[in-house]
């Protein structure tokens, strides 16, 4: 029981270690961390939620009836489904990171100074977040074959490369260090656990989602960058809460939109298993 929570939890276990480090910091460090921390499980945090519930048993079903093939197509879809929700999402946050924080937090005590230090850490932990989504859809399959040890023992050597980059990367990036230190461990998370599970159950079609991945990346990338370059021209930096919010809501309808056309134009099939499967 305690092996399982552990291996499902190293992100959790990381990011308590990255708030004490934090703790050592210039003040307002901590809570850096915390805001951006939320933002980035708000977008993308019911969705991960649902999948991986919904993984479990599906995977734990294939596995008892020793469907093998099925349970690595199931993950194929999973992973292809999670990048195509998950890159426009760490696309957004990187690009309208600084308008997020401040329209959503910027007032009293939490200042200019506040705004830069969180829209660091939200940068950084976006880079991580395709990934973080990954891992929850890995790790159930490794529960549904019973091994709780390969997920402990890659948690644990994840958790010493985070802290070790925590140490490095805070010298001259401070609080943001911490941030991209989480990213770049979890990204190694979920390589390893991917290596090890082709190596328990073969390969699992990489190519395939991988492809999907790529491609709905590219789109998420020009989306970024269309949205990034776009937020200055609204000269809205200096208006009221109420012109900045609905600055920042049209921007980000605006940049689904432009995904969604792109991901149209280079991935019809994937967008269109998307939709079915929210149809259903």
């Amino acid at each position: 029981m305690v092996p399982g929570i552990f291996g499902a939890s190293v992100y959790q276990v990381n990011f308590a270690l990255s708030r004490m480090i934090a703790s050592g910091l210039e003040k307002g460090s901590t809570s850096a961390l915390y805001y951006a921390s939320r933002i980035e499980e708000l977008s993308l945090g019911l969705f991960s939620i649902a999948l991986a519930a919904a993984l479990l048993p599906a995977f734990s079903e294939h596995v008892a009836a020793r469907e093998i093939g099925e349970m690595k197509r199931t993950l194929g879809f999973s992973l292809k489904l999670t990048a195509i929700v998950s890159f426009p999402a760490a696309a957004g946050l990187v690009a309208l990171n600084v308008p997020i924080m401040r329209t959503l937090f910027e007032r009293g005590a939490f200042d200019r100074s506040s705004t830069a230090l969180s829209a660091a850490c939200l940068l950084f932990f976006a880079i991580g977040l395709p990934f973080v989504s990954g891992v929850k859809v890995v790790a159930p399959a490794f529960f549904s074959l019973k091994d709780t040890r390969t997920p402990v023992a890659i948690g644990i050597a994840v958790m010493l490369v985070n802290i070790a980059l925590s140490l490095i990367l805070m010298g001259s990036l401070r609080v943001g260090g911490l941030a991209l230190a989480l990213s770049l461990s979890q990204i190694l998370n979920f390589v390893l656990l991917l290596v090890w599970l082709e190596r328990k159950v073969g390969p699992t079609e990489r190519a395939r989602w991988a492809a999907s991945a790529g491609k709905a990346a590219a789109a998420a990338a020009v989306m970024g960058v269309t949205l990034r370059l776009g937020w200055p021209a609204l000269g809205v930096d200096s208006a009221s809460f109420v012109v900045r919010a609905a600055a920042l809501f049209g921007s980000i309808v605006a940049g689904i939109v432009i995904y969604l056309g792109l991901l149209r134009l280079i991935s019809p099939a994937d967008l269109k298993s998307v939709f079915g499967l929210l149809k259903k």
